[in-house]
């Protein structure tokens, strides 16, 4: 997963909560729209959080180090 990916991911699930927040479940009629857990939801956010914040902090580039050997 790349990091656009993931902060997409983030996005959509961040806006799953609000949506979340208006309220669980309608009715139109006869028909009925539950929305996911707020459980569920939450996990979600804490996954891509996490999926973000290790991405980003991957950007900087592998660390090279350089050793001299040397015989004592």
């Amino acid at each position: 997963m790349t990091l656009a990916e993931a902060q997409v991911q983030l996005a959509a699930w961040e806006a799953a909560s609000l949506a979340l927040a208006t309220g669980q479940s309608y009715t139109i009629g006869t028909r009925e729209l539950t929305r996911a857990d707020w459980g569920s939801v939450r996990d979600a956010i804490g996954y891509f959080e996490n999926k973000v914040a290790k991405l980003t902090a991957g950007t900087t580039g592998p660390t090279v180090r350089r050793t001299i050997p040397r015989d004592f």
